[in-house]
């Protein structure tokens, strides 16, 4: 085989590897784009809901404080209607 034509086979075929290769690195590349794209929605999307999460176990903190400030009141009425009832 003459040198040329086998010059001619390798540069062609050089070629086709080095497109092959681009369209490769082209599709990795978008790939990783949609990732980090995903990633940080999802982050995003955690971080809004642990603020939820905070913010609701403040309100149950309060709300648990609300309901034995009640149950006081309550006990203390009971407890003076008991004493007024057996006087």
């Amino acid at each position: 085989m003459d040198s040329n034509v086998l010059k001619t086979l390798l540069d062609s075929q050089e070629k086709a590897y080095r497109s092959a290769m681009e369209i490769v690195v082209t599709q990795l590349n978008t790939q990783i784009r949609k990732l980090e794209n995903t990633v940080s929605d999802v982050t995003k999307s955690l971080e809004l809901t642990q603020n939820e999460v905070d913010d609701l176990k403040q309100e149950i903190s309060r709300l648990k404080a609300e309901k034995n400030k009640d149950n006081e009141v309550f006990k203390d009425l009971m407890d003076k209607n008991y004493h007024m009832l057996t006087k």
